[in-house]
């Protein structure tokens, strides 16, 4: 019996996988077997950012906070100098007039209804004179004096002695004490930006001018952006005005104005700190991580300190 010869059955191959489109290859194919950056670029990153994240928060504390106790210091200090030269010890070496040594202090001022008690005047309005107190600016007269006496003070920052100056109400009064002696100011009145002026003062007429700054924004008054003026009549009979009172002053004792003349420093600073950091770090394996930063500690808070106070100098003056 012969045996019908077995039926074969062709079957097609399986189909061939769809080839990835060029863009795909190209594309997110190596990005796939890369598997992202390095672990060592990653970490440098995370560094780099939690770097800038610190020295920010700093630059903040140190603004809102350590600011006001480094102003507390300087007046501090001032007032001590200031008092010991109002007194029959050492008669008439307080500053009268002329062209007086930036930083020197020249007057005390009292002014209860701002929140001003024994605050020293100190000479100069430039954002670094004002980081130590109130400042009088060089090219007016000494309050006191026949003619516009005008004082700077910051609102906020280092220590914000003027921060209540837009509070004060007419017929306030204000002592202001200097080597001619005490005088006494009536506040007339409140001044913002575009208000008219004051009426011009006849001759032997004093007047003193409180300038500080209010903002505009949300941050309210942190980031200010006009200035504000407070006018105050002197009561009685103005002390003589010495000759020799500079013509102007430079641009950054102007309001609002920062001190561009703050970036050589600040340039000398950032070095000094980044080299601190790189240090720290190197050194951490090789000393153990306690005596490095027991050792190195000081140092990144100088450096820091450094470039904190230099860089606020680059803020308006009035801040």
């Amino acid at each position: 019996m012969t045996t019908a010869p077995a039926q074969r059955y062709e079957f097609a191959p399986p189909p061939a996988p769809k080839r990835a489109s060029s863009w795909y290859a190209s594309k997110i194919k190596p990005r796939i077997a890369l598997g992202g950056p390095p672990d060592a670029t990653r970490l440098t990153v995370a560094w780099v950012l939690a770097a800038l994240s610190l020295c920010t928060l700093w630059f903040v504390f140190f603004a809102t906070v350590m600011s006001s106790l480094q102003e507390a210091h300087n007046q501090h200090n001032a007032y001590a100098a200031f008092r010991e030269q109002l007194t029959q010890l050492a008669p008439q070496t307080a500053p009268l007039g002329g062209i007086i040594t930036p930083d020197s202090p020249v007057a005390l001022i009292n002014a209860p209804s701002i929140g001003l008690k024994d605050v020293v005047v100190i000479e100069g309005t430039a954002s670094g004179d004002l980081a130590r107190g109130p400042g009088h600016r060089r090219d007016t007269p000494l309050p006191g004096q026949a003619g516009v006496a005008l004082i700077y003070g910051r609102a906020n920052l280092f220590g914000g002695a003027f921060g209540r100056v837009p509070q004060a109400k007419p017929g306030d009064l204000i002592t202001v004490a200097t080597g001619q002696g005490e005088s006494k100011y009536k506040v007339e009145d409140v001044r913002h930006v575009g208000d008219p002026f004051p009426v011009s003062l006849a001759d032997g007429d004093g007047q003193l001018t409180l300038v500080t700054s209010e903002g505009g924004t949300w941050l309210n008054g942190w980031m200010p952006k006009w200035p504000v003026y407070l006018d105050a009549k002197l009561q009685g009979q103005a002390f003589p005005t010495p000759s020799g009172r500079l013509g102007s002053v430079p641009k950054a004792e102007n309001s609002m104005k920062g001190d561009i003349g703050a970036l050589f420093p600040l340039v000398l600073w950032l070095p000094v700190l980044i080299l601190a950091a790189i240090a720290a770090v190197w050194l951490q394996d090789r000393w153990g991580r306690w005596h490095t930063w027991l050792a190195g500690a000081p140092v990144i808070l100088a450096a820091l300190w450094g470039v904190s106070e230099t860089a606020a100098q680059l803020l308006p003056n009035l801040m």
